[in-house]
């Protein structure tokens, strides 16, 4: 079985698998399934240290610290980033345009 742990004011952004331990390392952690939110079922937990989570469906997560002002990745940018340019996020958008063009075509006469 996979584990991740987060550290103190560090978030993660990628794709888990179903049945992946996730703990957090100090502090309450938000776990934020971007696949489940493009299907329309938008999924979040939180994690504290004493309660590990156990993720049940397969996707891309975001997983960040309550109250994180910046990531601890690489580029060192906001958390809030990442939600708003990960690829999951922008094909939502596209579909949503996509399905609001539909629905007015079918109501035209």
């Amino acid at each position: 079985m996979e584990q991740l742990q987060l550290g103190p004011r560090q978030c993660w952004y990628g794709y888990l698998e179903k049945g992946c331990l996730i703990r957090a390392g100090q502090g309450v952690c938000r776990l934020r399934n971007l696949s489940a939110e493009t299907d329309g079922m938008a999924y979040f937990a939180c994690i504290r240290p004493d309660q590990p989570h156990l993720v049940f469906r397969s996707g891309w997560m975001m997983l960040e610290p309550d109250g994180a002002q910046r990531c601890q990745l690489t580029m060192r940018y906001p958390c809030a980033f990442w939600l708003r340019w990960s690829p999951l996020v922008w094909l939502r958008g596209r579909l949503q345009q996509f399905r609001l063009r539909w629905r007015l075509k079918q109501h035209r006469i």
